[in-house]
Parts: structure tokens; sequence; C-alpha cells
């Protein structure tokens, strides 16, 4: 009726952003066992909520499509220290010279202009590795509740919980050639306990699954909302420096 799918409307709206992937299958079922009962325009809303609530985070078939570029979204900045070099969508995918790859030995601060000031975000650097499988990456930092009001102006990042700290750009592929460090910002339902798996040495970071990651995280995530990357090329003969 037209009331239900008034109040159906308004509840979606207030809670599409909180539910777990665990809830969004219980209610796909619920409205399976009573899609005969519902009104035609009532069944059209349902279903294009549901759509929406999966459509929030990268499927397995999109983190395959996206694997060797993550340039998308606005209002996503990275910038280095000392020498406050800057990487945004205006410059994502660039290849840096050695002299630049050399500032992002410290952790860079993060901006994300468009964070929501109560919402809490999870940045996350990986690199699509030689070694890994399509959907492992190598992790080099992933940083969990990150308030809004910080990432805003990009202001330092405090009371976080760093589940794999900074670890510069240094490729673990095999082999020279070109390497690719990615950047991504994913949206949390909520600011949660984290109680799984740490990744600090080198052998918990390899074949890091990113979707099985974030998929086994009791908040939701949005996103990613937004990704940067650049590229460094080492030669064959420099691999044992680099």
């Amino acid at each position: 009726t037209p009331v239900t799918s008034f109040f159906l409307a308004a509840w979606s709206t207030s809670v599409k952003a909180t539910m777990t992937p665990a809830t969004s299958i219980l209610l796909a079922a619920w409205s399976t066992s009573v899609k005969a009962t519902m009104t035609p325009a009532t069944s059209i809303l349902l279903a294009a909520w549901l759509t929406s609530v999966k459509a929030t985070m990268w499927t397995s078939e999109q983190w395959a499509q996206n694997r060797y570029n993550v340039c998308f979204g606005e209002s996503f900045s990275l910038r280095t220290s000392p020498r406050n070099y800057l990487l945004g969508i205006k410059n994502c995918g660039i290849e840096l010279g050695a002299e630049y790859v050399f500032d992002w030995t410290h952790r860079p601060s993060v901006m994300y202009a468009k964070a929501k000031t109560d919402v809490f975000y999870t940045v996350m650097m990986v690199e699509p590795a030689d070694h890994c499988e399509e959907a492992e990456y190598y992790l080099h930092w992933l940083e969990l509740n990150i308030a809004g009001q910080r990432l805003q102006v990009g202001r330092p990042l405090i009371h976080t919980t760093t589940v794999s700290d900074y670890q510069r750009p240094k490729s673990f592929s095999t082999g020279g050639g070109q390497k690719i460090f990615q950047f991504m910002i994913f949206e949390q339902s909520a600011r949660m306990f984290y109680g799984g798996k740490w990744y600090h040495d080198v052998a918990q970071r390899r074949n890091f699954k990113v979707h099985q990651f974030l998929r086994n995280q009791v908040s939701h995530f949005i996103g990613p909302l937004a990704g940067l990357q650049f590229m460094v090329f080492v030669p064959p003969e420099d691999e044992a420096q680099y």
C-alpha cells in the first residue's frame, strides 16, 4: 500500500548504511518469503534498496577488475614529508623517481575532504605484487577507526587502530619492472573493536585477501570510496638495493 511503501522507504534510508552482509542476506530471504503479499510498488522499492546495500562494497569481481588501477573518486589526497609531495586524483598513477620514493619512507598525511564528521574510516595501502594470487595483495598499511573530522582537513591520525603499521613502498615482488602502490579509503558503519589478526611482519603481510578481511569484520564497510596509486620502475640490476 502507499502507506507501507512510505514507511519502508523511510526505514531503509535510516538503516541501509549500518547493515552487515549477513543482515542483507537475511532481509533478502525475508523479502522472498513475503513478496507474494506485497504491492508491486513496495516490491520494486525493496528490490532497489537491496541492490543499493549490496553495492556499497566491492565484490570479488570488482577487486579483480580494478586490481591494477584504483584511480577514482574525489577529495582524497596524500601528502609526504619532508618534500611535501601531494598525490591526488589529478596525478594519480604517476611514475615516481627515486628522489620522491624516498619521501614515502614515512607515513603520509591523509585527507578526505568529503569525510563525514561523525563517521569513522579505514585507510589501506596495498601492492598487487607478482607473488600474490588475483584476489591477494601485499599489505603495506591498514588503519581502522579514523575520525572523519580529522580526515576532512588532513590532521594527524590519533586514537586509531593500527592493524598493520606503515611500511615504505619497497616492493616485495620478484624481479625488476614496474611496481604499483595503492591507497584506498573505506567508510565504517561504526567505530569498531578489532580483535582479529595483526599484520606486522613480512610473512603476515604477504597474500593479504582484502575482500575477505573486510567481509569478516563486525563493522560494515562501504567502499572503497576513493583510491590513489603511484608507480615505481625498478631496473633488474637495482632490485637488491631497492
